[in-house]
């Protein structure tokens, strides 16, 4: 795991009576449901220890766990008798499925996810690593994205984007308080990653209306699609998949399409609240 210089301490997110952890199902096309691999590793531990079975949606991912001591002493004591009796049954998740069916048999009220900018799960979100720094707060470089630790950069003092980038203006227009909205036309998923990197109170909106033009360019390009569908739905989710746990700061506007012009195809916002007011949204 390699964490980055600017982050911020979770500790200050929970207390110490709640145990935090993050998903460890990061993308979209990661199975959630009561047929996935979560729900029959839950279900096999739950089984050889007796306990109630995690949902497999808030299968956690064992890089990182958050939580204050004494007042989970029992519950580590059930997982070191669990480690002794099935030490040789390392299959299924075994420490992640162990502590998630413990938790949620004995201690679901406690249960936090902290955002996934504390721990990105690197071979899940491969495209978010841009020039060889880190994406999120911390990163988890698990399983193949282990070649990739040795180059990994934890420094943000000295990014190459501020100089010599696409995303260059649109960072220095920010940095100068030159506007608190910000309009991206035609965006690409790589200028907005790096904005959301260089600026962790950004928030992305996009925005939704009823119209749909019709498509002349090429349909298979993404930003085209964005572009004339006003990021409908079902077309901004190749952008949010590609900002895998960044994504989540994103925030739909809906308005009627006669509003479009004064907010913009796709606005990156630093005060997402005040510019957001009574404005319907919902979290990403």
């Amino acid at each position: 795991m390699l964490i980055r210089e600017d982050c911020p301490s979770p500790f200050n997110l929970v207390s110490p009576s709640e145990f935090a952890m993050v998903a460890g199902r990061q993308r979209p096309d990661r199975r959630v449901d009561e047929h996935s691999w979560g729900a029959k590793a839950h279900s096999v531990w739950a089984t050889r220890m007796n306990t109630k079975q995690l949902p497999p949606a808030l299968h956690p991912n064992g890089g990182l766990y958050l939580y204050g001591l004494p007042h989970f002493n029992p519950l580590w004591r059930r997982i070191d008798q669990a480690s002794k009796r099935w030490g040789n049954h390392g299959d299924l998740g075994a420490d992640e499925s162990i502590i998630g069916n413990l938790l949620w048999s004995r201690h679901r009220q406690a249960i936090r996810f902290l955002p996934q900018e504390f721990n990105t799960v690197l071979c899940q979100n491969a495209g978010l690593l841009r020039d060889g720094y880190s994406p999120t707060y911390i990163t988890h470089y698990a399983m193949g994205a282990k070649a990739k630790l040795a180059d990994a950069k934890w420094q943000t003092a000295d990014w190459p984007w501020t100089s010599d980038d696409a995303a260059r203006e649109l960072a220095n227009q920010i940095r100068r308080g030159k506007h608190d909205v910000g309009c991206l036309l035609n965006p690409k998923s790589e200028t907005v990653c790096k904005l959301l990197i260089l600026f962790p109170e950004l928030k992305l909106c996009g925005v939704h209306t009823e119209r749909m033009e019709n498509i002349t360019a090429d349909p298979a390009s993404a930003e085209t699609l964005l572009s004339v569908s006003h990021t409908s739905y079902l077309l901004v989710r190749q952008i949010l998949a590609d900002l895998g746990p960044l994504s989540r700061r994103y925030r739909p506007i809906f308005c009627h399409p006669n509003e479009v012009e004064s907010v913009g195809l796709f606005d990156f916002v630093v005060n997402a609240d005040q510019f957001l007011g009574s404005r319907p949204t919902v979290e990403s």
